[in-house]
């Protein structure tokens, strides 16, 4: 974990700025969670056995990314972004629609960022730390897929 913060060079501004996101979007969070998970359901395995997961995962995804913003990068953290790959894994979830549920994230939080009243610099800076965030998150997650289809 320590390299991944070091090569994204996630420093304590990085982490300072990063506390900033949550505040601006939790009031819409439920509606980023949907569009994370929009058409998930189609794309799994077995579609109706997935719909009642994919309920109770958007709520651990809730809870997973509030943690992000945060900036911990704990083991806790650590642990929650591998479950919650574990889970999207287990459901059948190619890592492909992972990738794209991260972009329908990084596109909601972006308008978010830019329609604030923050001045430009602070969006830019924002928009710097929301890449990093999402990258090493991805990494995460995404790790998980590559472990169970090892074991």
């Amino acid at each position: 974990m320590e390299a991944l913060i070091t090569v994204l060079d996630i420093d304590v501004r990085s982490r300072r700025m990063g506390r900033l996101i949550w505040p601006m979007i939790e009031d819409r969070s439920t509606e980023i969670v949907e569009a994370f998970y929009a058409g998930a359901c189609h794309l799994a395995a077995d579609p109706s056995r997935s719909l009642h997961a994919i309920d109770r995962l958007k709520a651990c995804q809730h809870q997973h990314w509030k943690g992000l913003f945060e900036g911990r990068f704990d083991d806790a953290y650590v642990r929650s972004a591998s479950l919650l790959g574990i889970a999207h894994c287990e459901l059948g979830l190619d890592c492909k629609w992972h990738v794209i549920g991260y972009a329908r994230m990084k596109s909601e939080l972006t308008r978010d960022i830019l329609g604030s009243s923050l001045s430009a610099t602070s969006q830019v800076q924002l928009l710097a730390v929301l890449d990093k965030y999402l990258a090493i998150d991805m990494a995460i997650s995404l790790s998980s897929y590559s472990c169970i289809l090892l074991d």
